[in-house]
Parts: structure tokens; sequence; C-alpha cells
């Protein structure tokens, strides 16, 4: 087992900024309030940015009606098909059968040289009005899109006035549904302005299902840390209490400065009893062994260097050396010449020797108090 600390960190800590400047409105959530994606944060008022979005809309409907159209066409629209456009094609058709009409009586001796040339520069203007028609009407439907460019900025900063919680980060099935971000901190108030650039932080979410544990573990234990393995964690808060982890980050690197590795650990925290910014002391398991033997550590006698617990044989105590391993609360792995069965004293091993007789000392009855007469 790798022990070391470590400090709880929220899944995601984000500090949310308007878009948009201007002044609160209305407030949603205090801190400690929790939170979904999407939830309503505050609102900034947003009385310039509706007038800004009706603006932008009368000036698209103007260039709509220069084209003659309700609604913006789509891409592949041909210009031909606008009304301006139609009107000059027409007009165009018209001189050209005019001019022929007249170029036939012209023939015939009965049109007058003056009126043919009439009828053709009456075709020239009309075709040169149809390339006018062309590109102005290009000019408009460019004119148009711009403007409904423009609209479609203007609804979305009046959108921008109300502040929601960011979506999640991906989570993974594992954690999707119990996840939600908790407010840390509201740094503004209603009435106040609040800027886009610089930006003017309003308030400070941490998601803290799950919690990240980060921490430092000493350069030699780089071979032995691996994503996967068990974390156990200890905290001040609940004493006694053992909470669990799975490393899912090794930093491939060590620092030259401490000699050390930094691993991170996702810690379930499904009933938020863990708080962000903790910190933790940290058991990471590198190697399990199911057959391990364990005995309480009062059972431990050490002298000289020497190491050993005294085993009930029929009644009777025996010394036995063991080596000791890893240790918990009141527990400690042993190994040696031992029976995962066998039964360890705990008490009075200052007065033994091998082969003492001992005896099996019963628990103390509990005394039932009785009335006094």
């Amino acid at each position: 087992m790798v022990r070391t600390v470590g400090t709880l960190n929220g899944f995601e800590d984000v500090t949310i900024t308007p878009k948009v400047e201007g002044r609160v409105r209305k407030v949603y959530h205090e801190a400690g309030d929790r939170v979904r994606p999407g939830e309503l944060l505050l609102e900034i008022d947003s009385t310039d940015f509706a007038l800004a979005v009706d603006e932008a809309r009368r000036g698209l409907e103007l260039e709509l009606a220069r084209l003659g159209v309700d609604a913006i066409p789509a891409d592949s629209f041909d210009v031909k098909e606008l009304p301006v456009v139609e009107r000059a094609q027409l007009l165009l058709e018209n001189a050209s059968r005019q001019r022929a009409r007249t170029e036939r009586l012209r023939e015939q001796n009965v049109a007058t040289q003056e009126e043919w040339e009439q009828t053709q520069t009456d075709y020239e203007v009309a075709e040169a009005n149809l390339r006018q028609a062309n590109l102005e009407a290009r000019a408009t439907l460019a004119t148009a899109r711009h403007r409904q460019a423009v609209l479609a900025m203007a609804e979305q900063r009046l959108a921008d006035t109300r502040i929601a919680a960011p979506a999640f980060p991906s989570l993974g099935s594992e954690h999707a549904d119990d996840a939600d971000y908790v407010i840390a901190e509201r740094l503004v108030s209603e009435g106040e302005m609040v800027r886009a650039f610089p930006s003017t932080a309003v308030m400070q979410l941490v998601m803290d299902q799950p919690l990240k544990l980060t921490g430092p573990a000493a350069e030699r234990y780089m071979g032995e840390v691996h994503v996967g393995q068990t974390a156990k964690l200890l905290v001040e808060a609940y004493p006694g209490e053992i909470f669990e982890a799975k490393i899912s980050r090794v930093n491939p690197t060590v620092d030259p400065v401490n000699r050390t590795f930094r691993f991170e650990a996702i810690v379930d925290n499904r009933a938020h009893r863990l708080k962000a910014g903790g910190f933790a002391k940290v058991g990471i398991f590198t190697r399990v062994d199911e057959q391990a033997m364990t005995v309480p550590v009062q059972a431990l006698v050490t002298y000289a260097g020497v190491t050993k617990v005294f085993e009930n044989r029929g009644g009777k105590a025996y010394a036995v050396e063991v080596r000791t391993g890893e240790r918990g609360r009141g527990w400690v792995e042993v190994s040696g010449p031992l029976e995962p069965s066998a039964m360890i004293i705990t008490s009075g091993q200052s007065q033994l020797a091998e082969g003492t007789p001992v005896k099996i000392r019963q628990p103390a009855a509990p005394r039932v108090a009785e009335r006094a007469p």
C-alpha cells in the first residue's frame, strides 16, 4: 500500500461570466444551492437588447419588401425569380418584339430608319435595365441576408441576458444521473453593473459528484501506482470512516524538486458528505492478497529486533516469529508459520514463555441494576 495525502477537488470548477454587459435584474440562487445544467442563475436587464432585436427585425422587413418576398430565399435561389427582375425581363422581351416588328416594316418600306433606330435603342436600354435589375437584386438579397445575421446576433445577445448553469462535461453513465453543481460563491448583487470585457465573474460553481482527489506519491512508487487501482481515504470530518476512490490518472513525469509524481482519483460522492477543497489521508492498494493474514496490533511482541506473536495450542502458549506488513486501525498484516485459524493471545504476553499454560478469559456478564429496597 502506498500512503500519502491529497486534496479533494470538484470534478469541474466553473467561474460564470456574462457574455453581455448590463445591470443585474434578478438573482435566482444563493451560495449553497444545487443547480442542474441549463437552470437559470440570474438575469441581466434586457430592455436595450430587446430594442436592438426590434430594430434589426424592422431593417430585415424593409429589405424583404424591396425584394418583394416575405422571407429570405434559400442559397440556391435564382434572382431571376424576383419580381423586379421578372419585370425587367418582360420589358426586354417586349422591346425585342418591337424591334423585330419595326425591322420587318422597314424592309417593306412602311417604317422609317428613324423608327427602327428608336426601337433598337429601346431594346438596348431594356437589356441594360435587366442587367441593372439583376445587380440590384443580388445586392438587395445580400443586404437582406446581412440584416438577417444582424437580427440573429441581436436575438442571441438578448438570450445571453439569461445566464444559466453550463452543460456537464463527459461523465460516463456511472455518474451522469447523479451529477449537479453546487454554488460555491455568489459574486454579484441585484442592481450591480456587470461587464463582458473585462469580464465580471458572477458565480462560482463546483461539481462535487464525483470528486477528484489529487496528491503526490514518492518517486519510488512510480512503477506500482496504476490507473484502476483502489484507494482508501480518511478525512478528519468523519473519524474512523473509510471512503473509496479509483485511480483515474497518473502523471508520467516526476517533479525534480521534491521527487514525487502526481496522481488523480475519482471519488463517488453521491451523498455529498465530502467537500471540495478538503484534506484526505490516502492509501493506494498496489497489490491485493486475498490470503493475507492479520492480527490485532496488541498481539505483537517485539524484542531485540525480533517480532513474534504467541499462539494458543491446546491450552499452552507458543511463540511464533512473524514479519509485519501493512497496518490499519487496530490491525497489522503478518506473514510467517501461522495457520489462518490460529488462536492468537492478545494480552499478558509479558508473563508468557514457551509452553506456558493459558486460559481463555470469558467476558464478564453485564450487571443488572436492582431497585433499592
